[in-house]
């Protein structure tokens, strides 16, 4: 199986919000996928500089009450570009991409500048 079709048919998997256990006793993952899944999740999402923004733009489209589906219409976007930019799987969004999510949420992204101190990590 193709990692896009592998991709797609875990996304239809997930349409009703299994958990990873019922899709491992389901078959429709096997152990290695499960046990994979597993060490990501107990290790925490990686820290990168756009997800503090993506989580915000996911949060305003809960928020209104919007699907992927009405995202995807309103951006043009691919609705499983989308749910990856949402789960973390496209770990370096770029800034175009960023400007038509908000775009359709009719929201505006706004960058500012600020001073690092010195004990302060460069990623947060």
């Amino acid at each position: 199986m193709q990692r896009a079709e592998r991709d797609d048919l875990i996304e239809r998997n997930y349409q009703g919000n299994p958990s990873l256990r019922a899709l491992l006793e389901g078959g429709q993952i096997d152990r290695e996928a499960f046990d994979h899944a597993m060490r990501l999740r107990q290790a925490g999402p990686p820290v990168r500089p756009s997800r503090t923004l993506v989580s915000a733009l996911r949060a305003e489209r809960e928020r209104q009450g919007l699907t992927l589906a009405d995202i995807a219409r309103r951006s043009g976007m691919d609705r499983a570009a989308i749910h990856k930019l949402e789960v973390g799987v496209s770990r370096n969004p770029t800034l175009a991409t960023l400007n038509r999510y908000a775009d359709a949420l009719g929201v505006r992204l706004e960058w500012t500048l600020r001073a690092v101190d010195r004990g302060e990590s460069a990623q947060t």
